[in-house]
């Protein structure tokens, strides 16, 4: 890729986005439109869930939803598996697997220009075109709000936040390879819009909590900005209205982390809450494309993508109802799936494991639908008693409108492989 492609890349997917946005801030985007647009994509199938974080594997996340949302960072050779779950000599397939079946769909959270010097990423660049990450913005009623809690994030991350932002990026190595101040602007920019979004909606115990930490402990304030990202302010105004994939280890290492804090700084009360499992079975875990692949197939034949979608648009019509019965023939699906797993195991491609996966409602449904109490609540954080309560928060009603009220977590745990029979 020439920087001369990837400038007018850059410079077409900042003209949408900005014509989104402004679409969106005068109201005139509907609760169900997503952005970017489905002609961005390449044959989308529902549900969308976006991959986990952190590296974990794609190839027991892929059969398990409609299409895969992966976000494409620049990272080097050397260190791109580490950060996407898959390596760099799975490019070519998964672009044509794209293309042939859209049960991946590539995006970018990064000005392209970015990924200057990548060149093993041009498959990707040249073939799929991925479409940039967006999210919804404020409406122009809210613009001083917004310009005042921006003004009042700087002042405090001005202080010491800012500084270990860019210490703490110094150690990585997509950072030190010719990023750093592309990277350090992104991650402050990420922060800011995390803390005004938290204001905006009336969270404004986690937002001081977050005040006091990103003077005290910059270090723990990151780790609670990436938590906050996570539960509430990514999924709120993410604009593919796209599940999210989550690693339990993540869960339990957050609360963990913040216990060993809890007798010096005051513990904020979380506000959104996740449900309790709506279940809790064993998938089968391919470790490869083929094997991924040949699973799609046994997946389809059960009819589990439809049944994925219909609980996914329970989950956000808030019908109760729908969602434990899906959940119910979701528990269905996997079961008959596991009964059969040796079999399964001779006909589909080293398949060779089971790994435990739960599904949970994060927003206002967690509670009726959760009836043995929250996730969040279990692993020991105090949960707010009004969870995403509309109106008791100082949102304006335009800005429901098109923000995500519920979503579901598909929650895996990586690390616990259960050999097959």
């Amino acid at each position: 890729m020439d920087r001369e492609f990837l400038e007018d890349y850059e410079e077409r997917e900042l003209e949408e986005g900005n014509y989104f946005r402004k679409m969106a801030s005068e109201g005139r985007f509907s609760k169900t439109d997503l952005y970017p647009p489905i002609e961005r994509f390449h044959k989308l199938n529902y549900p969308l869930v976006w991959a986990a974080p952190g590296g974990m594997s794609i190839w027991p996340q892929i059969p398990m939803c409609g299409s895969l949302l992966i976000q494409i960072l620049p990272v080097s050779k050397s260190n791109f598996e580490n950060m996407h779950g898959f390596d760099v000599s799975d490019i070519d397939r998964l672009v044509d697997f794209a293309k042939d079946t859209g049960k991946v769909q590539f995006l970018v959270d990064w000005p392209t220009t970015a990924f200057y010097g990548l060149d093993f990423l041009d498959p990707i660049f040249q073939e799929l075109r991925p479409p940039a990450v967006w999210t919804f913005p404020y409406p122009s009623e809210l613009k001083l709000e917004v310009r005042k809690y921006r003004e009042e994030f700087e002042a405090l991350a001005n202080i010491r936040f800012t500084e270990y932002v860019r210490w703490m990026l110094d150690t990585y190595e997509f950072s030190r390879r010719s990023l750093p101040i592309y990277y350090l602007a992104k991650r402050l920019m990420d922060y800011q819009r995390d803390y005004v979004q938290l204001r905006i909606m009336g969270f404004n115990e986690v937002a001081e909590y977050l005040s006091n930490l990103m003077i005290d402990d910059p270090a723990f304030a990151h780790e609670v900005f990436s938590m906050v990202a996570c539960f509430i302010t990514l999924p709120m105004q993410d604009s593919t209205r796209a599940e999210r994939n989550l690693d339990i280890e993540f869960l339990t290492k957050a609360i963990s982390r913040l216990n060993l804090i809890k007798r010096e700084a005051e513990k904020a009360k979380f506000p959104c809450e996740i449900g309790s499992f709506l279940l809790n079975k064993l998938s089968l875990f391919p470790e490869g494309f083929e094997s991924c692949r040949d699973l799609i197939a046994r997946y389809t034949q059960e009819d589990l993508y439809r049944v994925m979608a219909s609980l996914s648009e329970g989950v956000k019509r808030k019908r109760a109802d729908v969602v434990n019965l899906k959940a119910n023939e979701l528990c269905a699906i996997l079961d008959n799936i596991w009964k059969d797993a040796d079999r399964i195991r001779d006909e589909v491609t080293a398949v060779r494991y089971g790994i435990p996966i739960g599904m949970a409602i994060i927003g206002s449904m967690a509670g009726p639908v959760g009836a043995t109490g929250g996730l969040l609540a279990g692993l020991g954080f105090t949960v707010a008693d009004k969870i995403l309560d509309w109106s008791a928060s100082s949102v304006s009603e335009r800005i429901v409108k098109f923000f995500n009220e519920n979503w579901l977590a598909n929650i895996y745990d990586f690390r616990k492989k259960i050999p097959l029979r």
